[in-house]
């Protein structure tokens, strides 16, 4: 028979298994800073989805990384409004909904030059 301290040990090992979307900015440099913590989740037993540009060097990255256990989703960068996309990923009843999103929410398109005075 267990006592009540032995089984508050055994839950507390027990830790969730959280499912994360990696949501990555059109530009390689965006993505490349989330590898190690990729690496580091998947191994701690966490499952991962990368959402990333349309363009194959992006799941090159992530296969040379070794990170293959990770899902894809792809989108268009200049066709693709971001935010309704993940959005209405999230709300399909098909997809796996995340516990969290890491989202890389630098716009470099809206940003401009500052003018020298």
């Amino acid at each position: 028979r267990r006592s009540k301290m032995t089984m508050k040990k055994e839950e507390s090992k027990e830790h969730k298994k959280l499912h994360l979307y990696l949501v990555t900015g059109s530009m390689v440099g965006h993505m490349v800073p989330l590898l190690p913590s990729a690496e580091e989740l998947l191994k701690r037993g966490h499952s991962i989805t990368f959402f990333h540009p349309t363009v194959p060097k992006f799941r090159k990255i992530i296969e040379t990384a070794k990170l293959n256990k990770c899902a894809s989703v792809t989108y268009h960068p200049k066709s693709t409004k971001l935010y309704e996309f993940m959005k209405s990923h999230i709300e399909d009843p098909s997809n796996i909904r995340p516990d969290v999103i890491v989202y890389d929410f630098f716009e470099y398109e809206k940003l401009q030059p500052r003018s020298r005075q």
